[in-house]
């Protein structure tokens, strides 16, 4: 959950240049597509306000208070695990897993060296290896990586099933239980979703 890492850095971050958001509106972009890298999405929201900041500026911005500096400490602190780390255990022991993200690999293999399940997943693609999503090509390296030549991929954004869809993949979207639910399982629903769920733990109901 990035609710309190992530978002918080945009909201922040557009406010130090004097703008204004919501995670409400950071999520109406997320779910307008094309939307995967948090320092466009930062400066796509500025950009609406009249407000032009070159990219660079707002990356380091952003990443200062994700990350923190040697004075305060980053809001990555603030994520938390969905679902349990003995879930993402018995899954493994399954089917081979692999994680897809527009993160760096610094702080993807920070967050799961937190938790204690970096064991878990066999490959892990970051920003570093491949396009963002909605590019496919971050799936297909996946897919290449475990060795395999079908899959499924969970995903809660756009973004996420269009990049799965693009890769021949079967397309899970998750749509939480909060206000902006019904909203997203639509917009999963319309970029192609075969099927949406609540939280990525329902998966285990639908699993051969």
């Amino acid at each position: 959950d990035v609710t309190g890492s992530y978002r918080a850095a945009i909201v922040a971050t557009v406010e130090a240049f004097g703008g204004y958001t919501t995670t409400a509106a950071i999520e109406q972009v997320k779910q307008s597509g094309d939307a995967n890298n948090d320092w466009r999405v930062t400066q796509r929201i500025l950009a609406s306000q009249g407000i032009d900041v070159d990219l660079r500026t707002i990356q380091e911005r952003f990443d200062g208070l994700y990350n923190g500096t040697g004075h305060t400490a980053g809001l990555h602190q603030n994520e938390t695990l969905i679902g349990t780390a003995d879930e993402l255990r018995d899954l493994s022991r399954r089917f081979k897993l692999a994680i897809v993200t527009g993160r760096p690999r610094l702080e993807a293999e920070r967050f799961l060296s937190r938790f204690g399940i970096e064991r878990c997943f066999e490959a892990v693609i970051t920003a570093e290896d491949a396009p963002s999503k909605p590019s496919p090509d971050p799936v297909r390296l996946a897919m290449s990586r475990l060795g395999v030549e079908s899959a499924w991929m969970i995903g809660d954004t756009p973004d996420d099933i269009v990049a799965a869809r693009g890769a021949s993949v079967l397309p899970i979207g998750i749509c939480g239980d909060g206000a902006q639910s019904d909203a997203l399982r639509q917009s999963l629903g319309r970029s192609g979703a075969a099927r949406t769920l609540i939280q990525w733990t329902d998966i285990k109901e639908v699993l051969p």
